[in-house]
């Protein structure tokens, strides 16, 4: 992989997303660091690189029916990043992009997309995606949102049903979308989940420091 030096320059507006925070994770028997960035409008060229990576490339072991449907979630999740009134984050670990979430910010999150994104032939780093769940509970609690809903797909790659019910969402409401069940983590829950995952994970606040993604794709 190609790095790009940053330049020494205030004017450069190459330097658009901004890093929020580093974690670390130490979940079982793995110990993984993760930093979190939160993407810009100007961060659409970035995303565009992302939509190119090549899930039957990097995971040869998975059917190829699920790789497509992993490849569509992903799609998906760029899609929903691009729209300005949506929320994107972006973890980075070992200067590789290993998972997206957006969600759109009203008085409940509605979660329109998260991923896990590989980083080496079959492999995805451990915590990727509960440490962008840490981001959106902290947010919750911050924010006093009433919680989180979304629509979890049933037939990808991976059972998130069970994922998504361990931190601490429920099917509790009727599905609009076929192939999904919509489910719903209320305030209180949040505010758990988030107590529960900081046994776990280490938060470090950055401050808004300006950052370009491009350093981080091939």
């Amino acid at each position: 992989m190609v790095r790009i030096s940053p330049i020494n320059n205030n004017q450069n507006t190459n330097f658009k997303a901004f890093k929020i925070a580093e974690t670390t994770n130490a979940f079982k028997n793995f110990s993984t660091d993760i930093s979190i960035y939160k993407l810009t409008p100007e961060d659409n060229p970035f995303l565009d690189k992302l939509k190119k990576t090549d899930f039957l490339k990097l995971y040869p072991k998975l059917e190829e029916i699920k790789l497509l449907r992993w490849q569509h979630i992903l799609n998906y999740c760029i899609f929903e990043a691009k729209d300005k009134i949506n929320t994107t984050y972006l973890a980075v670990s070992n200067d590789k992009p290993c998972a997206i979430m957006t969600y759109k910010d009203d008085c409940a999150y509605y979660l329109k997309g998260i991923c896990a994104i590989p980083t080496e032939i079959n492999k995805k780093v451990a915590g990727a995606g509960k440490t962008l769940f840490y981001q959106l509970f902290k947010n919750i609690v911050e924010e006093n949102k009433r919680g989180a809903i979304l629509d979890a797909v049933v037939d990808g790659p991976f059972d998130v049903v069970k994922k998504y019910e361990e931190l601490g969402f429920i099917e509790d409401l009727p599905s609009k979308i076929v192939g999904y069940s919509t489910m719903t983590c209320n305030k209180f829950k949040a505010a758990e989940q988030l107590k529960k995952l900081s046994a776990s994970i280490e938060y470090r606040k950055c401050n808004n420091e300006k950052t370009d993604l491009n350093q981080f794709i091939d």
